[in-house]
């Protein structure tokens, strides 16, 4: 595997780190809830208030829309809609697809109640450790148990 702390610095070194460890479509993940707060920017208010961003898989957004009108709106823009979407979430979407549905943000649990938290193991904590510390000088241990931190976090709670 490449030695990222000698060909970048900053940013770039952790966004090549993440980008090289973490799963394939996790990237997409990530990006989905700053995609929802911002989908007025991208659809405008009326469209936004129709619709809902249900998920991003391999390039392709898929949306909810309250009607058929909204959906044939919604799928008549679709490649700005890609476009502005990508800009931001900052992944790449290729295309979309608009199907007619509730529009609401899916419970997962009744009313009221609010979901547990996520426990990470610290044998998934160390796992992930092993699989980056090499790529750490030995004076930033610290950042490479925060980077396996989170990698058991996203691992624990988006299993397969």
């Amino acid at each position: 595997m490449r030695n990222y702390r000698k060909t970048r610095s900053g940013p770039e070194a952790a966004a090549a780190l993440l980008a090289s460890v973490m799963p394939p479509g996790a990237e997409e993940k990530l990006a989905l809830p700053e995609l929802r707060r911002k989908w007025e920017e991208v659809a405008g208010p009326l469209l936004a208030k129709k619709s809902y961003v249900e998920d991003i898989e391999k390039g392709e957004l898929f949306i909810r829309a309250d009607s058929p009108s909204s959906a044939k709106s919604l799928s008549m823009r679709g490649a700005s809609l890609a476009r502005e979407a990508a800009r931001v979430g900052g992944v790449r979407v290729t295309s979309v697809r608009v199907a007619v549905g509730k529009t609401a943000p899916p419970h997962r649990k009744g009313p009221g109640k609010a979901s547990s938290p996520v426990r990470v193991r610290k044998e998934d904590v160390d796992a992930a450790l092993e699989e980056v510390k090499d790529k750490f000088s030995p004076e930033r241990q610290d950042a490479a148990r925060r980077l396996a931190s989170l990698m058991a976090l996203y691992r624990t709670r988006f299993r397969d």
